[in-house]
């Protein structure tokens, strides 16, 4: 039996392996709030605009953002960035 050591003390791997479980948890919707978040970042142009948001802990600005996104016009990169602050994905400063 394989065991692993955690704080000085040897766990057995039936120990480690634990159940899942959610109390108060709505399979359904996890699952309407998965498919939401889905469409959202496969829309043209969400996906290019988060790479380089979670590679960074600095703030980024739009120009920098936009000269980054070549082939994206300024209307599309402000209707994602919109949309992925009005889902809680992203926050910009006003």
């Amino acid at each position: 039996m394989e065991t692993i050591r955690k704080e000085g003390k040897e766990i057995s791997h039936s120990e480690k392996v634990q159940k899942c479980e959610f109390q108060w948890y709505d399979a359904l919707l996890l699952m309407s709030e998965t498919s939401k978040m889905r469409k959202l970042i496969t829309k043209r142009g969400a996906f290019e605009i988060l790479i380089p948001l979670t590679c960074s802990t600095n703030p980024i600005r739009f120009k920098k953002l936009r000269q980054a996104m070549n082939g994206f016009s300024t209307r599309t990169l402000t209707n994602r960035l919109d949309e992925l602050r009005k889902n809680g994905i992203i926050e910009i400063p006003i």
